[in-house]
C-alpha cells in the first residue's frame, strides 16, 4: 500500500508535472534543454546542472542533438524517455554532470536501461528516492531501451571531454547502419 506522501507525489506528477506532449514540433514534452540538431544521434543529460547543459550546447560538435538537465528520478526521466522515443535519430544518451543529491537521476537512468520497469512502474535496482514512472508505459520504456545506448560519464563536468565523446559516438552511429 502506498504511503500518503507517495500518493501525494503521484497526484503532483499527474496534475502539475505532466509528461504529456505539449508541442507540435520536437521535442514534444517541454523541459529545460537546448536543441542543437534534431537529426543528430547523441543526446546529453547533464543531470542536475542547467549551466552545464547550456555550456555543452554552446559551440556544440556535429552529432549533438539535445542537451538538458534531469534532476528527478521520475518525471525528469519520463520526459527523457518520451522525447527520445519520439525522435528516432537519437541513438546514444550520455549521462554527464554531477548527480542531484538523493534523487540520483543518473544512476536511476542506468538502472532503467539495465532493468526496465516492473508491473508497478518502478525501476528495479534504482537508487533514487522514488524511481517510479507513473506516466510511462512498459512499451515506451522497451522502445527507449532498444533505441538508445547509455553512456556513463556521471561526475564528468569537463565540456571538452563531453564534446569529444559526442564526436566519437556520432562517428560510431554513422558507421553503424540502422536496423
Amino acid at each position: 500500500m502506498r504511503s500518503a506522501m507517495e500518493n501525494f507525489g503521484f497526484l503532483l506528477s499527474r496534475v502539475f508535472a505532466t509528461t504529456k506532449p505539449r508541442r507540435k514540433a520536437w521535442p514534444h514534452v517541454p523541459g529545460t534543454y537546448f536543441v542543437t540538431d534534431p537529426h543528430a544521434p547523441v543526446a546529453v543529460t547533464t543531470l542536475g546542472s542547467v549551466a552545464l547543459a547550456e555550456a555543452v550546447s554552446r559551440n556544440a560538435p556535429a552529432g549533438l542533438c539535445i542537451a538538458g538537465k534531469v534532476e528527478t528520478e521520475n518525471i525528469g526521466i519520463e520526459k527523457i524517455v518520451k522525447n527520445v522515443v519520439s525522435n528516432p535519430a537519437i541513438r546514444y544518451l550520455v549521462c554527464a554532470g554531477n548527480e542531484p543529491p538523493r534523487h540520483l537521476s543518473g544512476a536511476t537512468l542506468l538502472a532503467l536501461f539495465a532493468n526496465g520497469i516492473d508491473e508497478r512502474q518502478r525501476i528495479p535496482g534504482a537508487p533514487g528516492m522514488r524511481p517510479v514512472l507513473p506516466n510511462t508505459s512498459a512499451a515506451e520504456v522497451q522502445a527507449f531501451r532498444e533505441q538508445v545506448q547509455p553512456v556513463d560519464l556521471i561526475g564528468c563536468t569537463d565540456v571538452a571531454r563531453i564534446h569529444a565523446r559526442v564526436v566519437e559516438l556520432a562517428q560510431a552511429a554513422a558507421a553503424r547502419p540502422r536496423l
